[in-house]
């Protein structure tokens, strides 16, 4: 999504994604909105009043901002007041802070259920941040470049209990609308637990919170989460629970423990994160 944002002033083209992916406009905008929750037309919208406010918080003018990205003053005003309940008075004084506005993430990116991708020095901080907090059993590798393919065996029982703590979690559409669907989620989610568990105050030392945000991004699916009535509700994928479920009753009566395996295709700076192939077909994903 990332390489289109900025298209034509910021809008996006539904019409030219789908052509080079290769799909029918009409499937590529189910399949869009499935995982943003937003309609092309309205993520460009979005992105289009984000590059608004960027350009009136730097001492442009609204009639000529208004202009460039082809609104009418008013209606710029309008959009703005309605989307992010701001006033052109409120965004020239800086009363605001635009991150906690709007907040586009390309962290990692959802390619498919159980399968990411990523900056490689990102996941190198990700990688420290496991092993740190003893998620991480070891790391299956050919050599120290870590370049090719390479495996991350996880601790099967540590992942599920720190799934087990966010699973149940809900909230309503209208609580994050201002969110993407991966790190400002988490984080919300982070501090909603705390708050129903009496907390009012974080203490979290940063390998944990990577640690949370990997795991639970990549395990939770959250792109694949479904409203019911305005709320969403996170849960652990039936299968992959199960399956879990199953490594910890062998490990309690057959004492064999068993890890996770996820694979790392690396690709230059990028690199793409899956379940490894004895995982997919334990889940009967393939």
């Amino acid at each position: 999504m990332k390489q289109y944002d900025i298209l034509e002033k910021g809008k996006l083209k539904g019409d030219d994604i789908a052509k080079e992916m290769g799909v029918s406009r009409r499937h590529f905008d189910r399949i869009f909105k499935q995982y943003s929750k937003k309609t092309p037309l309205g993520m460009s919208e979005e992105y289009r009043i984000y590059l608004c406010i960027k350009e009136i918080m730097g001492g442009t003018f609204l009639k000529e901002v208004a202009y460039k990205y082809d609104f009418t003053p008013e209606g710029l005003s309008n959009a703005i007041r309605k989307r992010f309940s701001l006033s052109v008075k409120q965004i020239k004084s800086g009363e605001f802070k635009i991150w906690e506005q709007f907040i586009v993430s390309s962290e990692i990116i959802f390619i498919d259920n159980f399968k990411y991708r990523m900056k490689k020095d990102r996941l190198m901080e990700y990688i420290e941040a496991l092993d740190q907090e003893k998620y991480l059993d070891r790391i299956a590798i050919e050599n120290e470049e870590f370049e090719g393919k390479f495996s991350l065996l996880l601790d099967y029982s540590k992942v599920l209990n720190l799934l087990r703590e966010y699973k149940g979690l809900s909230f309503r559409d209208s609580d994050i609308y201002k969110l993407d669907m991966s790190e400002s989620l988490i984080l919300y989610m982070i501090i909603l637990k705390e708050t129903k568990n009496g907390k009012n105050e974080l203490t979290y030392p940063s390998t944990e919170l990577l640690s949370i945000l990997f795991l639970v991004r990549f395990f939770m699916n959250l792109e694949t989460l479904e409203q019911v009535d305005g709320v969403y509700e996170i849960k652990i994928p039936f299968k992959l629970e199960k399956m879990l479920n199953a490594f910890e009753e062998n490990y309690l009566y057959v004492g064999e423990k068993l890890q996770i395996a996820l694979d790392v295709t690396v690709k230059e700076n990028e690199v793409v994160i899956e379940f490894s192939d004895y995982m997919l077909n334990a889940l009967n994903l393939e």
